[in-house]
This record gives C-alpha cells, sequence and structure tokens, in this order.
C-alpha cells in the first residue's frame, strides 16, 4: 500500500494496521463502498483531505486523522451488537438505541438518569446484529417526527438526552423492525409489559 512513515505511526498510535484498510486510490466511491462490504473493510486509503492533505479515511470518506473520533465511530456504525427499544413510565418517552452489552445497559441509563428519568426499562432487542450503528440510526430517523430533547445531568454538566421520543412502543418497534430490513437477529427478546408502554 505504499504507506507513509507518518501514516504507519498514526495506525500503531491507534491500534489500526494495514489489513483494515482498502486501496481505493484508483476507484470510484461506488466502487470502494462496495468492496469495502464484500472484504469487511471498515476504512480506506483514498485521495488527499483538503485540510490537511491526509490519505487515511473511513469508508464514508470522512478524514480519521484530522478527526480521530472518526474511527470509533466507524467502528461503531458497521460492528456486530445490540439495538434495542427501553421505555420511561415516569417520563412517558421510548428510547431506540445501540449497545455492545445488552446486560448492563438498564442499569447504565437509570444510574445516568438518561433524559431524566431513573425508571428505565429494556423492552425489546435484536441481539448481535450486523452495522448495529446504521440500524440505530435509521430508526432514529423513522421516528424523527416523535423526536423529544430532555435534560439531564452528566459529570456535573447538563446533557440532552437525543435518543428519546414522545411514542408508544409499538411504534417504536415497527420502525426499528423497518430498520433492520433483511438483517438476521441471533436471538430476539421482547419483554411482557410492553404494552403499558403504549403512550398516545
Amino acid at each position: 500500500m505504499n504507506l507513509t512513515e507518518d501514516e504507519q505511526h498514526f495506525l500503531s498510535r491507534q491500534g489500526l494496521s494495514e489489513c483494515d484498510f482498502l486501496d481505493a486510490r484508483s476507484m470510484s466511491k461506488h466502487e470502494w463502498l462496495r468492496v469495502t462490504k464484500e472484504q469487511n473493510k471498515q476504512f480506506i486509503i483514498g485521495s488527499r483531505c483538503r485540510k490537511e492533505g491526509h490519505r487515511l479515511r473511513t469508508r464514508a470518506g470522512h478524514c480519521i486523522q484530522c478527526d480521530t473520533s472518526k474511527i470509533a465511530y466507524s467502528n461503531r456504525y458497521y460492528q456486530k451488537g445490540y439495538v434495542y427499544i427501553a421505555g420511561s413510565l415516569s417520563k412517558k418517552l421510548i428510547k431506540v438505541g445501540g449497545t455492545k452489552n445488552i446486560d448492563t445497559r438498564e442499569e447504565t441509563l437509570r444510574f445516568q438518569g438518561y433524559g431524566g428519568a431513573f425508571d428505565w426499562e429494556i423492552l425489546f432487542f435484536f441481539a448481535k446484529v450486523d452495522s448495529y450503528g446504521r440500524i440505530e440510526r435509521d430508526t432514529q430517523r423513522l421516528l424523527a417526527k416523535y423526536k423529544t430533547h430532555e435534560a439531564y445531568i452528566k459529570d456535573d454538566k447538563e446533557q440532552s438526552a437525543s435518543e428519546v421520543f414522545k411514542c408508544s412502543f409499538s411504534v417504536a418497534k415497527d420502525a426499528l423492525s423497518e430498520a433492520m430490513g433483511d438483517v438476521t437477529s441471533s436471538n430476539t427478546y421482547q419483554d411482557e409489559n410492553c404494552n403499558r408502554y403504549e403512550f398516545s
């Protein structure tokens, strides 16, 4: 791939290797998107970015040298994980999210008081789906008209919960099922008390 010394050092610092990359310099975006998906590559060597002239990018085309947060985002977007629906009776909120560890997610949401609620319950999830970050995002887009912003305190700072919706459980579940499409899941869970979360 003819990586420069600076690029090799960057990969080493980020815990990446040449194996994570596709050399896409002679490919169109349509072509590299197809090939990265076929080869399960999350990153490419592409054209130079406008800001600093870097070549290392996510397969969506974002420069990972200018913004290393794109590495974690890309990993989450394409990796296997859980997509879930949680509900709060006290705030009459539904949350759609994704996680690598479903076993501790409910406890974490309650501890954080996410969206100002301390009674979150995991109502439904698809287990170990490919590209769980993409499915989470697509579901949230389908629920955009129900989106609300709820303030809460995290690390002594006021935050805005961005993944909460004023809708019923069944509306959220339909949106999640649509976003899943033909993606398969290793397991599915649904709480027997979901009917309590049919908020109008």
